[in-house]
C-alpha cells in the first residue's frame, strides 16, 4: 500500500475584479512640496498564479490604501507625499503634487493595499521602501486581508489618468485530505491540524529570486493557530512568502525524500496529528499515532520556496500505513496512554501538555461529588464539557493557548518560554465551572524519580533535572512546595496555599510582612488577555463542593465542617493537589519533624527563613506565611511556614488537622496530639512521593 501526498501546481488563474466601492481619503501625514494636483488612479490586481478563485474572501479587496509619491524613479528618490484611503474604489482620485521647477520630472507612484496603515507615514526613499521588513502575524491578515503591493512611473499633471496593477504579497495554501484509498475497514481520526514555520515578516517587494527570505532567525517565524475539530474538506491560508529555496548539492528524484533535504529549519509545512485504525470497527485493536509532515514548494521533490502571489495546493493522499517506513513525511508510533489523572500537572516551559480530563484525578470521597457526573466519562459522546479555558496565569502570555480536542476528547496546551503556574477550567455551556487543573509550568523534571532513588531508604538527596529529591525519613520528597519555581532560597521557593482538602492553589506572597500576624501582598494573577485578576475571600453555608469546585479561585470562610477524608495517603483522593503519583504527605512523615530538622529565623535575608532537614541542608520548609482564614488576605511572610499533612480531621468544636512546619524561632507541628487548625486556614502544600507498599 502507498501513501501519496500530492502537491498540484495549477498555471493560471483568471484575473480578480470586484474590488471594494467607496471611498474616504485620510488627512496627508507629510509636508507638501510643490504644486497640488488631482490625479486619477486606475486599480487592477495581478492575476493569482497557480490557482483559482474558490474563497468567500475577496482575494482583490482592498480595506486600506496608501499611495506615496516618489521625486524620481531610481531607489534614491525621495518619497514627496503619502495619501492614505479607507475602503477605496477601484477609481480613485488622488491629490498629488507636481516637481516645482520641472513639472516634466518623471515621479513613482507606488500603492501599498491591506498593510493596516503601516506605511501611512512613509518618509524614506523608494530604496527604503522597497525593503522595508515589517511585522505581518496571522491575526494581522485576519484583519488586514491580503497585503498587496504595485507602482507605476508618471508625469504629474491635472488630467493624468494612471493604471497601478497590485500584486499579492501573500502566498495562498490550500489543504485537504484524500481519504478514498483507505484500505477497507480502515479509518483515519485527524486530531490537530496546523501550518508551522509561517514568517511573521513581508516587505513590499520581494528580493531577488536566489535570495533566502527572510532571514533564518526563530523570531521571524511562528506557529499558526491549529484546527482541532471537526477536520475535514478544504482549509486555506494566506501567508507571507518564504524563498527557502533548495539544498545545495543534493538531487531528489522522490516526493517521499523530500523532507529529508530540507535547506534549513525554517521551511513552512504542514502538520497533521491523527489515530490511524486499520479496523474502525475495533479502535482498541493495532491503533497508531500517524503525523504526517508536509512542505508545500515550487515543486513536490526539492524546492521550498513559496513566493507571494502564487497558490500552493496540498493534497494529502492517505492509502494505509504499510510500507511506509522509508517515507520521510510520515510518522507512526503506538497512541501514547493518556495521563494518570492529576489535580497539578508539571509541564516544561515552551511545550505542550495532553491530559485526558475524563481520567479521575483520584479516589472518590464519599457524600462529596461524583467526578465523572460532573464531567462525562467520555464514552460514547458522555462528555459535559462545552469548552476550556484559562482562570488565571501568574505572568501574562504563560499559557499560549488552551485546546480541547474533542477527536478524543483530550486537553492539549501549549505554554511560553517562561516559567510560572496557571489555572485552566474545564466549562458546560452554561459556562458554569466543571473542574479545574493547576499548571505548574517548570523546568523541574520528575518523571523518572522511581529509577533514581530506586531502593534506596537512607536520608539521601538526589540530582534531578531542574532540581532534587529528597529521601527523608522513609519518604521521598520534592525539593520544593508546589507550585515554586526553584529550591533556591527566597521568593522564588515560595510554594502554593490550600484551603484543607480543597484541590485548587492560592497564589504565595511576593512582599515580606512586618509580623507575625501583619498582612503581606500575594502575587499577582492575570486573565487570557493579560489583565490583573483580583480574588477575595466569601461567606458560604453548609459543606458546598460544588460552590468550591465551581469558584476555585474563592477564598472560602466556614469551607467545610466534617470532612474526614478530603485528603488521604497513599489512596490519593479526588481532591489532592499534588501531581500523579505525589500526594500531601501523611502525618508518619514528619512525626519527628522538630527533632530532625533545625530552625533559621536570624541573620541574612527574612526570605530565607526557613526550617531545614539536619543532615539534608537543602531539603527545607520555607517561611512563606499564610492565608488569613477570614478574607484568604496574605500574611506572615517570613515569620512562618505551616504545612498541611494528613491525618483524622475531628470535629469537636473545629476541624483539628495535623500539621508542621516552622514557626518564628520555633515550631508549630502536631505531636502525639492533633494540632488545631481550621480547615479554612490556607497553609502551605508540599508532596511525598506515593510508595508502592506502606507499613
Amino acid at each position: 500500500m502507498k501513501m501519496n501526498n500530492t502537491f498540484w501546481l495549477l498555471v493560471l488563474w483568471t484575473t480578480l475584479a470586484g474590488l471594494t466601492t467607496g471611498c474616504a481619503e485620510n488627512e496627508e501625514v507629510q509636508t507638501e512640496k510643490g504644486t497640488p494636483v488631482e490625479v486619477v488612479c486606475r486599480l487592477q490586481v495581478a492575476p493569482l498564479d497557480g490557482g483559482q478563485t474558490t474563497r468567500a474572501i475577496g482575494e482583490a479587496e482592498i480595506h486600506d490604501l496608501t499611495v506615496i509619491q516618489f521625486d524620481g524613479t531610481d531607489d534614491e528618490a525621495p518619497a514627496v507625499i503619502a495619501r492614505a484611503f479607507d475602503n477605496p474604489a477601484s477609481k480613485l482620485t488622488v491629490g498629488l503634487m507636481q516637481p516645482i521647477g520641472d513639472a516634466n520630472k518623471q515621479q513613482t507612484l507606488y500603492f501599498i493595499a491591506n498593510a493596516g496603515g503601516t506605511f501611512d507615514n512613509f518618509s524614506g526613499t523608494l530604496g527604503e521602501l522597497k525593503t522595508k521588513q515589517f511585522s505581518l502575524s496571522e491575526t494581522d491578515i485576519q484583519n488586514w486581508k491580503i497585503l498587496m503591493t504595485g507602482s507605476c512611473v508618471t508625469k504629474i499633471y491635472t488630467e493624468t489618468d494612471v493604471t497601478a496593477t497590485l500584486t499579492r504579497r501573500l502566498a495562498k495554501i490550500v489543504f485537504s485530505i484524500d481519504r478514498n484509498g483507505l484500505p477497507s475497514g480502515a479509518a483515519l481520526e485527524p486530531l490537530w491540524l496546523q501550518l508551522r514555520s509561517v514568517p511573521s515578516v513581508a516587505c513590499p517587494e520581494a528580493p531577488a529570486s536566489e535570495t533566502r527570505y527572510p532571514e533564518a532567525s526563530s523570531e521571524l517565524y511562528a506557529d499558526w493557530q491549529p484546527f482541532v475539530n471537526d477536520i475535514g474538506g478544504t482549509y486555506t491560508w494566506y501567508i507571507p512568502e518564504n524563498r527557502r529555496g533548495k539544498k545545495s548539492g543534493t538531487t531528489v528524484n522522490n516526493p517521499k525524500d523530500k523532507n529529508s533535504h530540507k535547506p534549513d529549519d525554517y521551511c513552512t509545512y504542514l502538520y497533521l496529528e491523527a489515530n490511524y485504525y486499520p479496523d474502525a470497527t475495533d479502535k482498541g485493536k493495532n491503533a497508531k499515532r500517524v503525523s504526517y509532515t508536509l512542505y508545500p514548494g515550487a515543486n513536490n521533490t526539492d524546492d521550498f520556496t513559496i513566493e507571494g502571489n502564487r497558490s500552493y495546493t496540498v493534497t494529502l493522499k492517505v492509502t494505509g500505513i504499510d510500507g511506509k517506513k522509508d517515507d520521510s513525511r510520515l510518522s507512526v508510533t503506538d497512541i501514547p496512554p493518556s495521563l494518570p489523572g492529576a489535580n497539578c500537572y508539571m509541564v516544561q516551559p515552551n511545550s505542550f501538555l495532553t491530559f485526558n480530563p475524563h481520567n479521575a484525578p483520584g479516589a472518590a470521597v464519599s457524600n462529596t461529588i461524583d467526578y465523572l457526573n460532573r464531567v462525562g466519562t467520555g464514552v460514547n459522546g458522555d462528555c459535559n464539557i462545552d469548552h476550556v479555558g484559562l482562570v488565571w496565569q501568574t505572568d501574562p502570555g504563560l499559557i499560549r493557548a488552551i485546546y480541547h480536542l474533542k477527536a478524543n476528547g483530550e486537553f492539549r496546551i501549549q505554554t511560553a518560554d517562561m516559567q510560572g503556574n496557571a489555572l485552566i477550567a474545564a466549562y458546560d455551556k452554561d459556562s458554569n465551572i466543571l473542574w479545574s487543573w493547576h499548571i505548574w509550568v517548570t523546568d523541574y523534571v520528575l518523571d523518572n524519580v522511581d529509577k533514581v532513588v530506586g531502593s534506596t531508604t537512607t536520608n539521601t538527596e538526589f540530582n534531578m533535572v531542574g532540581g532534587k529529591v529528597f529521601m527523608w525519613e522513609g519518604y521521598v520528597w520534592m525539593d520544593r512546595g508546589i507550585g515554586a519555581m526553584s529550591n533556591n532560597l527566597g521568593f522564588d521557593s515560595f510554594g502554593m496555599h490550600y484551603q484543607w482538602g480543597r484541590k485548587d492553589p492560592f497564589l504565595p506572597a511576593d512582599q515580606l510582612a512586618t509580623a507575625l500576624y501583619a498582612p503581606n501582598t500575594v502575587s499577582p494573577i492575570y486573565d487570557i488577555n493579560g489583565n490583573r485578576v483580583y480574588t477575595s475571600g466569601r461567606i458560604i453555608s453548609g459543606d458546598k463542593f460544588n460552590d468550591a469546585i465551581n469558584n476555585p479561585a474563592i477564598f472560602l470562610r466556614s469551607w467545610t465542617n466534617n470532612k474526614i477524608k478530603l485528603w488521604d495517603y497513599p489512596n490519593k483522593t479526588v481532591f489532592d493537589p499534588c501531581p500523579a503519583g505525589w500526594c500531601i504527605p501523611p502525618y508518619k512523615a514528619v512525626e519527628n519533624f522538630s527533632k530532625k530538622t533545625t530552625v533559621v529565623y536570624s541573620g541574612g535575608k527574612r526570605e530565607e527563613y526557613r526550617a531545614y532537614a539536619t543532615d539534608l541542608p537543602n531539603l527545607f520548609w520555607s517561611y512563606s506565611g499564610y492565608r488569613e482564614q477570614n478574607n484568604g488576605a496574605g500574611g506572615g511572610c517570613g515569620y512562618s511556614g505551616i504545612f498541611w499533612s494528613l491525618g483524622d480531621v475531628v470535629w469537636s468544636g473545629q476541624n483539628e488537622v495535623y500539621i508542621y512546619g516552622g514557626f518564628e524561632a520555633g515550631y508549630d507541628y502536631s505531636s502525639t496530639n492533633r494540632h488545631s487548625r481550621l480547615a479554612q486556614d490556607g497553609l502551605l502544600g508540599r508532596c511525598v512521593k506515593i510508595q508502592k507498599s506502606t507499613n
